[in-house]
């Protein structure tokens, strides 16, 4: 990630989620939408206009997310999407899991803004700063090994009609029986799940072929989602999707 000189021509960028994921939450072209800072709810949210600004990032710094995050992530969402989890194990690799979630991180709206009050950053333009904020941190992450006690990684399997909500944030934390857990959504039935394991070594879908978690019951699933709107809505602002109105106006009411 190299190249942060800005070409003077804006684009509209997805901030923090990016366009591939958004779209997986769409029923019939639209999405619920809920917005933390203002407290209203949309029905005519789309995965071209949630959560985007113009210039946010420059037009080279886009091209190279999408060619080192997001199309490898993509390519790893089609395949569990497209996995027969019922009568086959799956070997994949965890790379492109791990560096979107970092992405997530980075790209986070009040990680620039704390990062801009107290770096150097601050000395270049706007979109430079998005730009160096989230490239230098790409560098860096791997070594701070800030996920590194979820030594195990599966995926959740949402079998019921009620569908998981996808919070701004991208990923949010709950305890199941006292163990930690970790939940990405990545379309309305199945989340990668990132597991508090008392393993040492890291295991997961790439190395040992860890079979999906799978759950029917709906108090399960609308459980999972008051954490992740109750997450979202912790950080003051940024959104939450739903491919189905009434759930997300439940959790509004229940939150």
């Amino acid at each position: 990630m190299d190249n942060l000189e800005g070409d003077g021509i804006k684009v509209k960028s997805h901030i923090q989620i990016p366009k591939l994921l958004l779209k997986r939450f769409q029923r019939n072209g639209t999405f619920a939408i809920y917005d933390v800072e203002n407290k209203t709810i949309s029905k005519r949210g789309t995965a071209g206009n949630a959560n985007i600004q113009l210039g946010y990032y420059s037009t080279q710094f886009e091209a190279t997310l999408n060619e080192e995050i997001e199309r490898p992530f993509s390519k790893t969402l089609s395949i569990l999407e497209k996995w027969d989890y019922e009568n086959c194990d799956l070997s994949i690799k965890m790379a492109p899991i791990w560096n979107f979630i970092y992405s997530l991180f980075l790209r986070d709206p009040i990680v620039h803004e704390q990062v801009k009050n107290t770096s150097l950053c601050r000395l270049l333009p706007g979109t430079q700063q998005n730009d160096f904020i989230v490239a230098v941190g790409l560098e860096a992450i791997n070594e701070l090994d800030l996920l590194s006690k979820f030594n195990t990684m599966t995926v959740l399997i949402n079998k019921t009609n009620t569908p998981f909500v996808l919070p701004m944030m991208g990923i949010y934390s709950y305890k199941n029986d006292g163990e930690s857990m970790i939940n990405l959504p990545i379309n309305p039935k199945m989340a990668i799940c990132l597991l508090c394991r008392k393993e040492t070594a890291m295991s997961g879908l790439e190395r040992d072929g860890i079979p999906p978690i799978t759950t029917e019951s709906p108090q399960v699933i609308m459980q999972l989602n008051e954490f992740a709107f109750e997450a979202q809505v912790k950080k003051g602002q940024g959104f939450v999707i739903c491919p189905d109105l009434g759930e997300l106006k439940r959790l509004v009411n229940t939150i």
